[in-house]
């Protein structure tokens, strides 16, 4: 092989290898990337869920409150408790207590769910970033690269770039044949046809 082509079939092999690591880095950056955005996703989720219980939990207490505020009130003004009106605002009270502690409840929930979501999307992504790296090979890419720049150049080494002189009988020029230049006792007007080594 000559000199020129050994350094173009190198050359082409260097910059597969480099464009092929360049590429697998860059998805394993994107897998790592995602990783770590489904992990953030992930702790907000379970945030969302405590944040949501300790608000429940305040809304029970002051409601609490508030039902003991009221049924002090209503007994030191001689009000029967578990009868008439007096009952009414209590279950008034107690229910809702339970509604604003389940509102509470719900929503918190709901943005819990919006960043498990987030955070399945987000591995989604990891895996197939880091299922894409794992397939990219530099050196099998550079060796591709090499076996595919040698079949072309075994392809052509050997054979004329052009035809050798034109055939000329008694003076006049034989239209479109000519000498194999290896070879001038060949004579033909398809170079593909002409031997490539020499008769001595």
């Amino acid at each position: 092989m000559p000199a020129a082509s050994a350094a173009s079939t190198a050359f082409s092999a260097f910059g597969a290898y480099q464009k092929a690591s360049a590429v697998k880095s860059a998805l394993q950056s994107q897998a790592q990337a995602a990783t770590w955005d489904q992990a953030i996703r992930q702790q907000q989720a379970l945030e969302q869920q405590q944040a949501g219980a300790a608000e429940a939990t305040q809304s029970g207490l002051k409601y609490g409150a508030l039902y003991g505020q009221e049924r002090a009130g209503m007994a030191s003004d001689g009000v029967q408790l578990d009868s008439g009106s007096a009952a009414a605002v209590a279950a008034s009270t107690k229910l809702v207590s339970s509604i604003d502690a389940a509102t509470i409840q719900n929503n918190a929930n709901r943005e819990s769910w919006n960043y498990q979501v987030a955070a399945a999307d987000f591995g989604n992504k990891a895996a197939l970033k880091g299922a894409g790296a794992d397939s990219i090979t530099p050196i099998t890419s550079a060796a591709n690269s090499l076996l595919t720049s040698a079949s072309k150049v075994s392809s052509t080494w050997g054979k004329p770039t052009q035809p050798g002189a034109p055939v000329t009988i008694n003076g006049q020029g034989l239209a479109g044949a000519y000498a194999n230049p290896y070879n001038p006792s060949q004579v033909s007007n398809d170079p593909s046809a002409w031997d490539t080594q020499t008769p001595y």
